[in-house]
């Protein structure tokens, strides 16, 4: 790759992670901190034990951008026999609890932008990790990307 390939990706990377932490603040401070249903509270819970279980699956080794560690092992065990971006998906899981339990159509039009970046974010992971990694071609095949069964 070129310098200047490295710092356009670096440049998106970090643009993306900006609007993710832009988009996830929206939702929390446009309406209640806590989901008041039953149902939003199990789903808001379900999503931080499954990113807890993925953490704990990546050895608390983990960064918000795109780009894993050189020494970054491919982790196909646990969460991520689920999904490839389990961490994604708690973050969807839980925003979507938040935002269902106030829904106005500026929370929606957030929380669809937030999807939209997660992946954007999570394309440019894997093609790194495509690159790395000589098994992801069959893991990404065989696992759905964000949501179980569907997508």
């Amino acid at each position: 790759m070129t310098e200047m390939n490295i710092l356009g990706n670096r440049a998106v990377h970090l643009l993306l992670v900006v609007l993710q932490i832009s988009f996830v603040a929206a939702i929390i401070f446009s309406g209640p901190l806590f989901p008041s249903s039953f149902v939003l509270i199990t789903v808001s819970f379900a999503a931080l034990i499954f990113a807890l279980w993925a953490m704990t699956e990546m050895k608390f080794r983990f960064s918000i951008f795109p780009v894993p560690a050189e020494s970054a092992e491919l982790i196909m065990t646990g969460p991520f026999a689920i999904v490839r971006h389990p961490m994604y998906t708690s973050l969807l899981a839980w925003t979507l609890s938040l935002m269902l339990g106030e829904p106005r159509d500026f929370r929606f039009a957030i929380w669809i932008l937030l999807f939209a970046v997660l992946m954007i974010k999570s394309e440019a992971e894997e093609r790194i990790l495509s690159a790395r990694f000589s098994e992801y071609g069959d893991y990404r095949k065989a696992t759905k990307r964000i949501i179980p069964f569907v997508l």
